[in-house]
């Protein structure tokens, strides 16, 4: 098995552009993050977007549903760095989605990047202890994750998690790394794909 697996949203798929998508599209009119989000989590939506939280409700289910598996974008550089990374190692993914469409993301998820030896899904109820058993049971020693508390919580429980940052919770990321040197942060995939090319794949 690979030593690295990854969380799917924030990290793989684009989720937010997704999020922004389907609201658009639901609404008629244009999303706009805030200038600089902060939350927790890093990514919580009530923290980032300025609308009800009953419309975030409705646009999640919609974003999260099993016929939107296959119109979420990817994050830049993800789908290129897995489709020529992983040719000898299996692409594993533990998520935080409906275990009912596990099946699905994993079909588009191998369509999208064909030259990976295997895609192994795993879909999760919470993004702690059951995501931490899920990794520990697939082997994987790093973990790439877009919630610092996540991150923060593997690490204590022996995963070398990393924080990918993204254009979303990159106010909390640089607010934290100033002041902690854990976990690991990651930029974008550029530096994602340099790190699986010398520290993990070689």
């Amino acid at each position: 098995m690979s030593i690295v697996a990854f969380d799917l949203d924030g990290v793989v798929f684009d989720f937010h552009k997704h999020f922004e998508n389907v609201y658009e599209k639901m609404y008629r009119e244009k999303l706009v993050p805030k200038k600089n989000p902060t939350s927790d989590t890093g990514n919580k939506l009530e923290a980032i977007y300025d609308i009800p939280g009953s419309k975030i409700m409705r646009v999640v289910q919609i974003a999260l549903s099993e016929e939107m598996i296959d119109k979420t974008p990817f994050i830049k550089g993800a789908q290129e760095s897995l489709n020529k990374r992983f040719t000898k190692e299996p692409i594993i993914v533990v998520t935080k989605r409906n275990i009912l469409n596990q099946k699905k993301i994993q079909e588009y998820l191998k369509e999208k990047i064909p030259n990976a030896k295997d895609i192994i899904v795993r879909c999760c109820s919470d993004p702690f202890a059951e995501k931490l058993r899920y990794i520990k049971d697939s082997n994987a020693f790093f973990f790439l994750d877009d919630r610092w508390d996540t991150c923060v919580y593997l690490r204590d429980n022996g995963i070398h998690a990393i924080l990918c940052k993204t254009d979303i919770n990159k106010g909390l990321c640089d607010s934290y790394s100033t002041k902690f040197s854990y976990p690991s942060v990651f930029s974008d995939w550029t530096q994602i794909d340099a790190f699986l090319n010398q520290q993990v794949l070689k």
